[in-house]
């Protein structure tokens, strides 16, 4: 719910948190990280192809979200 709350102020998206969601097993704490990590590095690889390209501003907004995802990751260790 943190995360998906964070949505409205640009630290996750609305879709990544279902694309997660989908992935995590009830009660599983490893599918919860990697579920997380995953959508992460996608976040993370976005902002550098970004920056490669010259945007700056897309680039902070995916690296916003991929610190999000890596934080909530992490939430379960």
């Amino acid at each position: 719910m943190r995360v998906l709350a964070s949505a409205q102020e640009g630290a996750s998206t609305i879709s990544e948190c279902f694309f997660a969601a989908r992935l995590i097993t009830p009660g599983d704490d490893g599918s919860w990280y990697d579920a997380w990590i995953k959508v992460a590095k996608t976040n993370n690889a976005r902002g550098d192809e970004a920056l490669e390209q010259g945007g700056v501003k897309a680039a902070t907004s995916d690296w916003l979200r991929a610190s999000n995802n890596y934080r909530t990751a992490g939430a379960c260790l």
